[in-house]
C-alpha cells in the first residue's frame, strides 16, 4: 500500500512523457524497459490481490507488447539500412519496416491514450494499489 502507488504514479509519468516527445524508437524502447520493470515488480505482489490486479497486469504487459513490436521495426531497419542503397528489394524491405514500426508506435499511442492512460485510469490505480486487502478467510475445520 505504500510502495506500489508512487511506482504506478512514475510509470504514469515516464509514459506521458514518452507520449508527448517527438517519436523516437530509442525512447520508446526506454519506455518498453520501464514498463517491463513495473510489471515485474507488480507480478512480485500477485498473490495480494485479486482478479482486478491480474487485469492491470495484463494492460502494462500490452504496452510491452506493442512496444516490442515497435523495436522489431526499428532493429530490422537498423540492419537493413547499410545495404538498402544497393538493392531494391533491401529498400523495399526498409520502407515496409518503417512503415510497420510507424503503425506500431500509432497504435501504442492510441492505447495509451484511449484506454491505459484514459480519463481517470491513474486515479483508479492509486485507489485499488493503497486499499487494504481482505484478510484471508480461514474455513473452520470440520468435526467427524
Amino acid at each position: 500500500r505504500t510502495e506500489l502507488p508512487p511506482l504506478a504514479a512514475d510509470f504514469f509519468k515516464a509514459g506521458r512523457k514518452t507520449i508527448l516527445k517527438a517519436g523516437s524508437s530509442t525512447r520508446l524502447h526506454e519506455f518498453r524497459l520501464t514498463a517491463k520493470r513495473f510489471r515485474y515488480t507488480l507480478e512480485l505482489f500477485r498473490d495480494f490481490f485479486g482478479p482486478v490486479y491480474l487485469e492491470r497486469l495484463e494492460r502494462v504487459r500490452q504496452i510491452q507488447s506493442l512496444l516490442g513490436k515497435r523495436q522489431d521495426c526499428a532493429v530490422l531497419a537498423a540492419r537493413l539500412a547499410p545495404f538498402a542503397p544497393i538493392d531494391d528489394a533491401l529498400h523495399a524491405a526498409l520502407t515496409a519496416s518503417e512503415t510497420r514500426g510507424l503503425r506500431c508506435e500509432d497504435e501504442f499511442r492510441r492505447y495509451w491514450a484511449e484506454t491505459f492512460d484514459a480519463p481517470g485510469e491513474e486515479l483508479k490505480w492509486q485507489r485499488y494499489l493503497m486499499r487494504r486487502q481482505p484478510a484471508p478467510r480461514t474455513t473452520p475445520i470440520a468435526k467427524c
